[in-house]
């Protein structure tokens, strides 16, 4: 075997709905959706006459715009990218002797807690263990959705606490002191602060 192909993706998207779930979010208007999913699903047949594949209702075909239905097609697999990275770092064990995990991502919805690296962190992370998870923005039902999975975990929006703009801005110093004021709350002895969080 002289190669391998791996998609590590997050998402369970088949293939031809691709355009449906993700080209809205970079923008795409209903008539562009339309037209990417005709490509998508001229494309998948192609995939199926020249390969012998079907790849429209194949979980995490539609990942990365489909990319990882055509290393399907070209004979790879598609893998949980959190699973690869978790089992390739012994993420578990380095959990267990930490005093403080933080994770998230830009915008915290329902299809964080599937596939995704928070979902993923979520169901990794021993309750013993405090979990912050800071992100730009989240929805009611995606933190409803942490809580339900870790209760006790602390969660910061740097939109709700900061304002848009300020995140957007300057969100590598936002989340450097996030992570240092919550370190400071863990302290023995300290008052736990519960600003910024919801």
């Amino acid at each position: 075997e002289r190669f391998k192909l791996i998609a590590a993706d997050d998402v369970q998207t088949p293939f031809t709905d691709a355009a449906r779930i993700f080209a809205p979010q970079k923008g795409a208007n209903p008539a562009t959706v339309d037209k990417l999913t005709l490509r998508l699903r001229q494309q998948a047949e192609t995939y199926r006459t020249e390969f012998g594949v079907d790849l429209s209702r194949l979980p995490g075909s539609g990942a990365a715009g489909g990319i990882a239905g055509a290393v399907f097609a070209l004979g790879g697999k598609i893998t949980s990218g959190f699973d690869l990275v978790a089992n390739l770092f012994d993420l578990r064990s380095t959990i267990e002797t930490a005093d403080l995990v933080v994770t998230g991502e830009g915008r915290l919805d329902a299809t964080s807690l599937n596939g995704k690296v928070v979902g993923g962190v979520l169901r990794t992370v021993d309750s013993r263990v405090p979990l912050l998870v800071v992100v730009g923005t989240a929805t009611a039902d995606a933190i409803r959705m942490v809580r339900a999975a870790h209760p006790d975990t602390s969660l910061i929006s740097l939109e709700e606490a900061f304002g848009l703009e300020r995140a957007m801005g300057e969100t590598a110093a936002l989340i450097t002191q996030v992570i240092g004021d919550h370190l400071k709350s863990l302290q023995p002895g300290e008052a736990r602060s519960e600003e910024h969080t919801f």
